[in-house]
């Protein structure tokens, strides 16, 4: 029989110290798994409560107001349809997201910066296809696509328009 060099005690410490480590990743492993059911039982019950609480609210359609020059205008018309006030949406919202995210990016400044301008770009775009999309089917101001398409401009909201209330109260009764 071999008497028991320090070799040999640093091989066995090292072999209960590597099975200690896998327990505690094994450990570990199904603590996450238990987090991770934990997390995607919430989403599923707030998905439920948000599809419970959309099929209650009243989805309705917000007529036209405005004289209607495209009632189902594509993306491609929608773009077209962009004027100077769009162009300044997408670059306000382009450099103002730039500038947020160089304030608040540090100590990466230049890649928040990039960031918060390409999310701001998107919003920029975004929201200049919603106006545009709007004013083609009438529910915004449309004066300059009216002039353009040779319709006339009636404004709904002009006395005696159809928004305008037919009879106010006077005070000289």
């Amino acid at each position: 029989m071999r008497a028991a060099t320090p070799t040999d005690e640093g091989a066995a410490i090292a072999g209960d110290f590597g099975k200690a480590i896998r327990a505690t990743q094994r450990e570990f492993a199904q603590l996450l798994l238990a987090a991770l059911g934990a997390l995607l039982a919430l989403a599923a019950a707030l998905l439920r409560v948000l599809h419970a609480a959309l099929k209650r609210m009243p989805l309705k359609e917000k007529l036209p107001t405005y004289p209607v020059i495209n009632a189902t205008p594509t993306s491609g018309a929608v773009f077209l349809n962009w004027g100077g006030g769009e162009y300044f949406k997408v670059v306000s919202h382009t450099v103002a997201g730039a500038c947020v995210g160089f304030a608040c990016g540090a100590p990466l400044r230049r890649h928040g910066c990039y960031f918060l301008a390409t999310i701001g770009f998107g919003v920029g775009c975004w929201f200049a296809q919603q106006n545009s999309y709007f004013r083609l089917r009438g529910t915004l101001p449309n004066h300059a696509e009216c002039r353009r398409a040779g319709v006339e401009f009636v404004d709904p909201y002009a006395p005696g328009g159809s928004a305008y209330p037919r009879a106010y109260p006077t005070h000289a009764s």
